[in-house]
């Protein structure tokens, strides 16, 4: 499948957002093999580096398709790729999820909160989201953080597989807009 979306580049200061490319597989195969940055987000992988390569090929080429708009984070200065931060349908929320990880070496730079800063409007503005949720792990201090700052409100406790309870944020446009 040829996916022939526009190309979406959104900048800060330190940061480029865009679409994901094959170019960044290397520095995400290192994200999913690292047990500390998968924590939250499902763990290490089990599979293949072929098995993970064609997973991302397929996201890729679904990148625009059913609201998946999972951006790759390029840090300005080395012009590698640090993460990635953006949107997907979750269907445990049944929502627009605002999601994010960034690579262990980038952390603690404040990149994470600069990129969800600026995707977060793309959302509401470009994206015209009604409503953008997401489910975080209490233990998860540094996205609690990220969350709070970006201006998502506290709604309630979810069941999440294999994780139990996660506070669920959610913010609606009509909201987003009045701030």
């Amino acid at each position: 499948m040829l996916n022939l979306i526009q190309p979406i580049y959104i900048e800060t200061e330190r940061l480029i957002i865009k679409n994901p490319s094959m170019d960044d597989f290397p520095e995400v195969l290192k994200m999913k093999c690292n047990r500390e940055v998968m924590k939250f987000t499902g763990g290490a992988t089990k599979l293949s580096c072929e098995q993970e390569m064609s997973n991302y090929f397929k996201k890729i080429n679904n990148f625009g398709l059913n609201n998946n708009y999972v951006f790759s984070v390029i840090e300005k200065k080395s012009n590698k790729y640090i993460g990635y931060c953006g949107f997907k349908y979750c269907d445990i929320i049944n929502n627009i999820e605002i999601l994010y990880g960034f690579t262990k070496s980038s952390w603690g730079n404040g990149y994470c909160k600069e990129a969800a800063k600026k995707v977060l409007p793309y959302g509401f503005d470009n994206l015209e989201f009604e409503e953008i949720s997401a489910a975080v792990n209490p233990k998860n201090a540094a996205s609690e953080h990220i969350i709070n700052c970006i201006g998502l409100k506290y709604i309630g406790k979810i069941d999440w597989p294999n994780q139990g309870q996660v506070n669920l944020y959610s913010l609606k446009r009509e909201e987003y807009q009045k701030r």
